[in-house]
């Protein structure tokens, strides 16, 4: 295991832009996990070629009865508009959540109340229509 401070890190964002930009090329969208936990630097979000920031569960548990986790989450899905980026807020358990989280503008989401974990054959056959 290899730890890496910061400033280490940001010695390798241009390696990293350009090896994220060639993934990107033929058309893989990239997100960025967790957006808003951890040590999230703002100057590398508007050089890494992603397309989509992922706001973790801990933010949308807390969105109806935590004033800081609804900011945090209003900022995300601000930011991310500003940039062209996607939204897609993790770990959405009641329709209170995703009601607030569709109201400030998040894209996407996945959790529980949408669907339980599945494996491929239930997912295809819940999501993927059959060809015509």
């Amino acid at each position: 295991l290899q730890m890496l401070t910061e400033d280490q890190l940001a010695d390798r964002v241009p390696g990293a832009v350009e090896a994220l930009g060639r993934l990107r090329a033929p058309g893989l969208r990239l997100a960025i996990d967790d957006f808003g936990t951890g040590y999230s630097c703002l100057a590398y979000l508007a050089r890494l070629p992603v397309s989509m920031l992922k706001i973790d569960a801990h933010f949308v548990r807390g969105i109806e009865a935590d004033r800081n986790a609804r900011l945090i989450v209003e900022a995300i899905t601000g930011l991310a508009r500003r940039f062209g980026y996607a939204t897609l807020a993790e770990g959405i358990e009641t329709e209170a959540e995703a009601a607030t989280l569709a109201a400030m503008g998040c894209d996407m989401g996945q959790g529980f109340l949408l669907s339980p974990p599945l494996a491929r054959a239930a997912f295809e056959a819940r999501f993927l229509r059959p060809a015509a």
